[in-house]
């Protein structure tokens, strides 16, 4: 029986050329669509000053619309300020003449883990025993579980 060996120089194309092969394929479609949002981004980055290029992505253009995402509203307001200004940069330096609006969402970045900004609050130790007396005698048991619950939280 004569069995044939695979050959050890032959090189698989690469994923990206047999996607291209086909341009009328679904996923040619998708990878030019990546590679344009990218590029919109990478040139975006640029146009925008620190640290607000750390905090705003492209998200998509279609039709007349550019979406941006951004991580927090704080970072939206800005955008929302410099909108006019970032449409005249991608009619003239990025080629979408057909620009019209800017829509801007707040959705959290990749990677971006939210701070808590604020501390816990700490009660007085006269001001927790009289939540906790209080908690005693109600008699509505959910709302006596929350008061014995904050009573708790205590500075000493």
């Amino acid at each position: 029986m004569n069995s044939v060996k695979p050959s050890r120089n032959i090189t698989p194309p690469a994923l990206y050329a047999l996607l291209g092969a086909d341009t009328t394929s679904p996923l040619c479609h998708l990878m030019r669509q990546v590679h344009f949002l990218a590029n919109l981004a990478g040139k975006l980055q640029s146009f925008l000053e620190a640290p607000l290029n750390r905090h705003c992505v492209v998200a998509n253009y279609a039709g007349e619309t550019l979406v941006l995402h951004t991580d927090s509203s704080a970072w939206a307001s800005k955008l929302r300020y410099l909108a006019p200004s970032i449409k005249e940069f991608m009619q003239d330096e990025c080629a979408l003449a057909g620009l019209q609006t800017i829509r801007i969402r707040v959705s959290p970045l990749p990677g971006y883990t939210q701070r808590s900004n604020y501390k816990k609050l700490l009660l007085a130790p006269h001001v927790s025993a009289v939540i906790r007396q209080s908690a005693l005698s109600v008699t509505d048991e959910k709302l006596k579980k929350a008061l014995l619950a904050i009573s708790t939280h205590t500075d000493n």
